[in-house]
């Protein structure tokens, strides 16, 4: 739901920025008259620090989310350990191929704690993923 919300939110300011170079782009042709190179410079420095401000909100937003992701990500992780179903002790002792079959309680206990690490882990390299994925996406962009 957050990273809809940060989607929507980055295809919006997206849409403005498009629609604020058609507007600079028609009054220049409804005045006839092409703003001096000063005036160009001036107007692209506003630009640049209006979406470097843009930019750092973004930033804020995306560590936000992510750290609601992670702990979201950890509650979810503690909930299904702590349910009482067969078929997840059956699948966790599966993973853990280590720990001798004789023993399901050991090998439920001690796959407990580095389950979420792993986890972690995981969510670390899919931040990586999607910080490059979205720096890819954001230079494309040809506005």
């Amino acid at each position: 739901q957050l990273l809809l919300e940060n989607d929507r939110l980055r295809s919006e300011l997206n849409r403005l920025k498009t629609e604020s170079t058609l507007l600079l782009r028609s009054m220049k042709t409804a005045t006839g008259i092409e703003p001096n190179l000063g005036n160009e410079r001036i107007l692209a420095e506003r630009e640049r620090q209006e979406l470097t401000m843009e930019l750092a909100r973004q930033v804020e937003e995306n560590k936000r989310l992510r750290k609601s992701l992670l702990a979201q990500s950890a509650k979810f992780l503690a909930l299904r350990h702590t349910t009482n179903n067969p078929n997840t002790n059956l699948s966790i002792s599966n993973d853990n191929r280590r720990t001798p079959e004789s023993a399901p309680q050991s090998s439920h206990n001690s796959s407990r704690i580095p389950q979420p690490k792993s986890a972690r882990s995981k969510l670390s390299n899919n931040k990586g993923f999607i910080r490059a994925k979205s720096f890819h996406h954001g230079s494309q962009d040809p506005s």
